[in-house]
């Protein structure tokens, strides 16, 4: 009987779920084109490949970085960053190759661990975003280092996006597989968009390619135009990611915002759990300003009545029990910038409003 060889290539993955709303599996794709099928050739080349797909790993990150910490900009290994703009993940990937010739007792076997690393580069000023992916951290096993399969990864995000084709992020194979594209998300002005963004992988070796195996991008992607007059551009954010403002600069404002977060739930201090939220509108912060600052109230000369949580929080005014609130008088020097560090937060992390809105921690030193 004339020899022939038989080949099998798998690639598998995990996605675990990390503290936060992660899916418990990839997804394996049983109707695509990328399926195994017999190949006839000469009799002297006749080979049959059969091409599986498993799941395997644990998916690593996001992790939110420290105030000092590097981000996800510079995302590498072993490095895994999650900003407001940036996520970095890193998804496990096991591609086996097995092949067998008649008459022999054994095959020969390799057997491909590595990550694709998958960093997504958003932009709060920007709905266009980038995704970049790296194969890193291989290591292989096996008695047959020449079964090197070939390795297509690429993206696709669904009808909110101007691109929904299928865009190649790398050709390669598990030694060296990088690259990555950009996309935009459709979001009208006064509106809320959610781009679905999802990566694909399959291997291929002797001609045939196996089943797709796919992982979605998530935390969320938030896109909007709320509030054009005063933003003026749309923008993307991962609104998962809780941002801090600094307010340590201010003497006398951070040490009256210091002695609040130090009793009773520790409201808008970074790490307690307890982040302060926007509210619903410009109406409700002028309404808390009222209640805590009344305008019939006399000020001291050249200090301005000032309160926390901040008249523009979901938790100001008397929302709170007073354990958890102030009232006091700082220089209105300071009040002023205070509320310009308070804008430029929400307008940098595209703060939106909500009963309650997004949430923030704030930093006193």
């Amino acid at each position: 009987m004339t020899p022939f060889k038989r080949a099998t290539v798998a690639a598998a993955m995990t996605v675990a779920a990390l503290g936060m709303a992660l899916p418990a599996i990839a997804r394996s794709s049983t109707d695509t084109p990328h399926q195994g099928r017999t190949v006839t050739m000469s009799a002297r080349k006749m080979k049959t490949y059969e091409i599986k797909v498993r799941k395997h790993g644990r998916t690593q990150g996001p992790k939110v970085a420290e105030l000092d910490a590097p981000q996800a900009g510079v995302c590498l290994p072993p490095i895994l960053g999650f900003g407001r703009e940036d996520l970095c993940l890193a998804f496990p990937v096991t591609v086996e190759v097995l092949q067998l010739e008649a008459g022999a007792p054994d095959g020969n076997e390799e057997t491909y661990n590595f990550l694709v690393q998958t960093q997504v580069g958003l932009s709060a000023r920007s709905t266009s975003f980038n995704i970049d992916v790296a194969v890193v951290g291989l290591s292989t096993s096996g008695d047959d280092p020449g079964l090197d399969p070939s390795l297509t990864i690429t993206s696709q995000c669904d009808l909110r996006c101007t691109d929904t084709s299928p865009q190649v992020l790398a050709v390669g194979t598990p030694q060296v597989a990088a690259g990555g594209a950009s996309n935009k998300a459709i979001t009208p002005a006064d509106h809320v968009s959610w781009p679905n963004l999802e990566v694909t992988l399959y291997a291929e070796y002797g001609g045939d390619q196996s089943s797709t195996i796919s992982w979605p991008i998530v935390p969320a992607i938030r896109c909007d135009h709320m509030y054009p007059a005063a933003w003026r551009k749309p923008g993307c954010v991962f609104p998962a990611f809780i941002p801090t403002v600094d307010m340590s600069g201010l003497k006398i404002i951070a040490a009256n915002i210091r002695s609040v977060q130090k009793r009773g739930g520790h409201y808008g201090k970074p790490g307690d759990g307890h982040p302060l939220h926007s509210n619903s509108s410009l109406q409700e912060t002028t309404n808390n300003r009222h209640l805590v600052c009344p305008r019939h109230l006399k000020r001291p000369p050249g200090d301005q009545c000032d309160e926390y949580p901040f008249a523009s929080a979901w938790e100001g005014g008397t929302r709170l029990p007073p354990v958890d609130r102030y009232r006091g008088w700082v220089p209105a020097r300071e009040n002023s910038l205070q509320g310009a560090i308070l804008k430029r937060l929400y307008t940098d992390n595209r703060v939106l409003r909500g009963n309650p809105g997004d949430a923030y921690y704030v930093d006193v030193g």
